[in-house]
């Protein structure tokens, strides 16, 4: 059972879900695109600065080292980095302070600070100190005089210009990533469009055959999924339409059937009921016409509820058998009928094993031989012969009126008639064809059938043949 939810707050419900995804994938990638250039950004300039200063530093050490004159202000490495705006501390291998850019320091004994005091075991070294109003950079380098450590040179500086560069960049950086949240809304948006288009055309050609409109179809090009969803709910939709063509046809067909003999009965009632009761000969005629007219309807209705139980495969029940048992009681049954129109079934039966309901097969196969005795002129011959190969084939051969070519596709279905007239004054109901074919299909076989008009027809049925 298909259940359609028409409320509108449901309508739009699977492309939210599609572009919100989209748009939650959209924004990670670019926090995580933002957060990792970031921090590649402030190393890269971080590392780059501390490089230069480092470069200052080793200039300096080198300079100082070349000679004895303690004027630092005189010195063009020094007077370079102060124009940097850097600041310098000079101190001697007892950590006084010989010299200080700002002069704020001068003369005094520095304290414990890492760096200068890996400067004076000889290691050059750098480290980042957060004030409260700001990031400073420090780095220290040794002064080596006769390749022993005589001091120690020690730069500082705010990374205030750095960090502004760095966020400077940053904003750019999320000036673009708004842009491209925006390119791909809308690139989402028309993803999810595209995604979720068809499956409306699919809910609305539902809708539509909800309405009993079976001609809708849903046209969608591609290869995936939901275009394979398409393609199923296309193929399904064209069943149900010729199913429900069948149902009404087969609904027409047999309201025909039952309305004309109930027609002829009540037309030979009222006859009686007018006065012609009273007429013995003609009363007597009169309820014999009804008596065929009541058997004529059980016919027909026996027929469908055989048509009903093959179509439920229920009650069923499948054994292993001879197929040319079977032949030979249906020619046996039939042969009487045949003799009356002085016909001569000649019959040639192989022993053959197939498995299946032997009841419905005998059906079947009475239905079709019947079937050509009806339709063969008097004075005539039927043939009747089973073969083995692959698969175990019943031919049936008549010389009679034969069927026309555009009529054979037709006469498996019920009620289908190639002469109306004539089928009447045989008896036939129109179902006997029907049955035959539901039965051998039920048993995973096949009836082909080629005619000629004038010369015949020749059924052959092939059923599985089983190795007894």
């Amino acid at each position: 059972m298909v259940i359609i939810i028409k409320d509108e707050k449901f309508k739009d419900t699977l492309r939210i879900k599609i572009l919100a995804s989209f748009i939650f994938g959209i924004i990670f990638f670019l926090i995580i695109m933002n957060t990792f250039a970031y921090y590649i950004l402030r190393n890269s300039y971080f590392n780059s600065y501390k490089n230069e200063v480092m470069s200052r530093a080793k200039s300096i050490s080198k300079n100082i080292k070349n000679t004895d004159d303690r004027d630092f202000l005189s010195n063009s490495a020094i007077k370079e980095a102060i124009e940097s705006g850097l600041r310098i501390i000079i101190v001697d291998k007892d950590k006084n302070v010989i010299f200080d850019s700002l002069n704020l320091i001068y003369g005094i004994k520095l304290a414990d600070i890492d760096e200068v005091d890996k400067a004076l075991k000889g290691q050059e070294s750098f480290g980042n100190h957060i004030t409260e109003n700001d990031e400073l950079l420090y780095i220290s380098y040794p002064i080596m005089r006769n390749n022993n450590i005589d001091g120690a040179v020690f730069l500082m500086n705010s990374l205030k210009t750095v960090n502004t560069e760095i966020y400077d960049y940053q904003k750019k950086l999320i000036i673009m990533s708004i842009f491209m949240l925006f390119i791909g809304l809308m690139i989402s948006y028309v993803k999810s469009w595209q995604m979720t288009y068809p499956l409306e055309e699919v809910i609305s050609a539902i809708e539509a055959v909800e309405r009993g409109e079976l001609k809708k179809k849903v046209f969608v090009k591609g290869n995936d999924e939901i275009s394979r969803l398409c393609y199923v709910f296309n193929e399904m939709n064209e069943k149900l339409y010729r199913v429900d063509e069948e149902r009404k046809r087969f609904v027409a067909d047999a309201s025909h059937e039952l309305k004309s003999p109930l027609a002829s009965m009540k037309v030979l009632v009222q006859s009686l009921l007018s006065g012609g009761i009273e007429d013995k000969k003609i009363s007597i005629e009169f309820l014999k016409d009804i008596d065929e007219e009541i058997n004529r309807l059980t016919v027909i209705v026996n027929n469908l509820l055989e048509l009903s139980k093959l179509e439920d495969k229920k009650g069923i029940s499948f054994n292993l058998f001879d197929i040319s048992d079977v032949c030979s009681c249906v020619v046996k049954r039939l042969t009487p009928i045949a003799n009356d129109k002085n016909i001569n079934i000649r019959s040639n039966f192989d022993s053959a094993m197939v498995e299946g309901n032997k009841e419905s097969i005998f059906r079947a196969v009475y239905n079709i031989l019947e079937n050509a005795i009806k339709y063969s002129n008097e004075d005539n011959f039927i043939d009747i012969w089973i073969e083995k190969e692959n698969m175990v084939k019943i031919n049936i051969k008549d010389y009679g009126i034969g069927i026309p070519e555009e009529d054979i596709p037709n006469i498996f279905k019920r009620f289908y008639r190639v002469d109306k007239t004539r089928d009447r004054k045989t008896g036939g109901s129109g179902l006997g064809l029907p049955i035959a074919y539901e039965i051998i299909k039920l048993h995973k076989g096949d009836i082909k059938v080629s005619s000629k008009v004038g010369e015949g027809s020749l059924f052959t049925i092939t059923l599985p043949y089983k190795l007894g």
